[in-house]
């Protein structure tokens, strides 16, 4: 009689485990933005798959359905050959050598199609990577990183999609989770043998997509000029920093145009959006514009913060451009809108109509009305 009880403790415990992991990673469907641009995207989906080469017939014969056998080599040629191609519609399992997109190419994944990461141990991937090409579209992508069975400790640069030095890239539709690190990386190629960065992308979308449960952000957008992340939800990154939603996160290379809009972030453990402006600041001159409107964070510990300097220098000059913030709307956070350190050298905000100046304490700003 005690070893039965013992047994049913044991599956009910088991059982609420389960469950608590569930509704942390899940997202309630009532708070996911509405879909933009829905009838075009499925028209340019509908027109590429009439050309488009499956990549079913670049698999080995006797191949197996069930996402456990790794197809990367087969899928990479198909990539290689074809201009369009579309995914299987079942699971397929890729090594962290991930699959290298090339330039004027369209990637379709139907209803079943998913690209799931065999477990790694490396700190550093890219699932799918995007470097030094353009004009490169990926419709409904489903991408799954191996974070709840990877294999090390170490690093924090594991992606489902890196964009870096890449032109005119559009991702529609997508689902990125469980990655080692970002869902999604947008940036620029650093040439270690000249010791600087190479040209920062530019004109990328992300529309109507989720990334998940991966560890440091959901999205982090570094180097680039001309991004729309529109209709996209970020959601339950909690085990790295900077544990954002959404990390912008400028540094040597250039950024700019970044604009925000209808978009959620919801749980994400240390910030919804990340505005980490600290390395824009010096003796340079630079210039970013950044503008936010009808965002909504939920459940996030902080729904955007505003990261300045930590110390003053008088020959450090005020980053020009403009980062305008409408319509935020936020619940249940500690705080809404967190202005951290030094402000003076960031760019103007504009923060639900007012234009804050200054911040002079936690809970106390000097604001200037009407940009006067």
């Amino acid at each position: 009689m005690i070893f039965k009880l013992r047994i049913l403790i044991i599956i009910i415990f088991s059982g609420f485990v389960r469950i608590q992991a569930q509704s942390i990673t899940s997202i309630p469907h009532a708070l996911l933005p509405t879909n933009y641009q829905t009838l075009a995207i499925q028209q340019q989906f509908n027109d590429l798959k009439i050309r488009a080469v499956s990549l079913v017939e670049y698999l080995p014969r006797n191949y197996i359905k069930d996402g456990s056998r790794d197809y990367t080599k087969y899928l990479q040629k198909g990539i290689n050959e074809n201009a369009v191609v579309i995914l299987p519609n079942f699971p397929v399992l890729v090594n962290d050598n991930g699959l290298q997109l090339k330039s004027n190419s369209s990637i379709l994944f139907l209803e079943k199609s998913e690209i799931i990461l065999k477990s790694s141990s490396k700190g550093t991937y890219n699932i799918l990577n995007l470097e030094g090409i353009n004009n490169v579209s990926l419709f409904y992508p489903r991408i799954k990183g191996d974070l709840t069975k990877h294999l090390g400790k170490e690093g924090e640069w594991g992606m489902g999609i890196m964009i870096k030095s890449s032109e005119n890239v559009f991702i529609y539709n997508g689902r990125i989770e469980n990655c080692w690190g970002d869902g999604i990386y947008v940036g620029a190629v650093f040439d270690s043998a000249r010791k600087r960065f190479l040209k920062e992308s530019k004109n990328i979308k992300v529309y109507n997509t989720i990334c998940n449960s991966n560890r440091r952000n959901g999205i982090a957008i570094v180097s680039v000029d001309g991004i729309e992340v529109f209709n996209s939800t970020f959601a339950n990154s909690r085990l790295m920093y900077p544990k954002a939603g959404i990390d912008i996160e400028p540094g040597a290379a250039k950024l700019d145009n970044v604009f925000i809009k209808n978009c959620l972030t919801y749980r994400n453990k240390a910030r919804g959006i990340d505005l980490m402006l600290r390395k824009l600041v010096g003796t340079g001159s630079r210039e970013i514009n950044i503008t936010i409107s009808n965002h909504t964070d939920h459940s996030s510990m902080v729904g955007i913060r505003i990261a300045g300097i930590k110390k003053y220098n008088r020959n450090f000059n005020k980053t020009g451009g403009r980062i305008t913030i409408s319509g935020l709307r936020g619940s249940k956070n500690n705080k809404l809108v967190k202005f951290e350190d030094i402000q003076d050298y960031n760019p103007y905000f504009i923060l639900n109509g007012d234009v804050v100046i200054n911040e002079i304490s936690a809970n106390q700003k000097l604001i200037m009305k009407n940009n006067k």
